[in-house]
């Protein structure tokens, strides 16, 4: 479901547009979270795939990120390495 909110404003009320802007403000450090949140969560379940799926050979996982990516680090052998968002099909 889709995060979504409404804000009315009234165009000729400067108290009113100051409360939307005030709420906008809100909104935005909400959002902000909200990705934080949904790319560390990423970040665990990547780094879990990945140690379950080489769980017999010495591999190393580490996954870390920060307000706008996600770095999972493996390192070992017997590794495919796949790069997600380089833009290259």
């Amino acid at each position: 479901m889709a995060y979504r909110k409404k804000i009315k404003v009234n165009m000729w009320s400067p108290s009113s547009i100051e409360n939307a802007i005030k709420e906008l403000e809100k909104e935005e450090a909400e959002i902000k979270k909200l990705q934080a949140k949904f790319l560390s969560s990423l970040a665990d379940k990547v780094r879990t795939f990945l140690a379950d799926k080489y769980g017999d050979k010495p591999v190393k996982v580490n996954a870390d990120s920060d307000s706008n990516s996600v770095m999972v680090m493996a390192e070992g052998e017997g590794l495919l390495f796949i790069e997600f968002g380089t833009g290259t099909p």
